[in-house]
């Protein structure tokens, strides 16, 4: 099983979500990750990382939570 490595600004462009948003997850999530330097992303420089690609997923879907809404209140 080979490690598939992945840095924190091609996952935020394969998600479609900003990059900041990916880096909150893998903070929240306790994602073991590698300083991968600075870029120009979102209109200022961001720290990027590098991070285990199956291990981002895996947590990521683990913590997922089903969306789901309370009973309408009727008058």
């Amino acid at each position: 099983m080979a490690i598939e490595m992945v840095s924190s600004d091609k996952l935020s462009l394969e998600l479609g979500v900003k990059h900041k948003q990916v880096k909150k997850w893998i903070l929240e999530y306790k994602i073991n990750a590698v300083p991968g330097g600075l870029k120009f992303i979102d209109d200022k420089n961001q720290r990027v990382v590098v991070v285990n690609r199956n291990l981002f997923e895996t947590k990521l879907s683990t913590g997922a939570k089903t969306l789901s809404r309370g009973k309408k209140k009727t008058k």
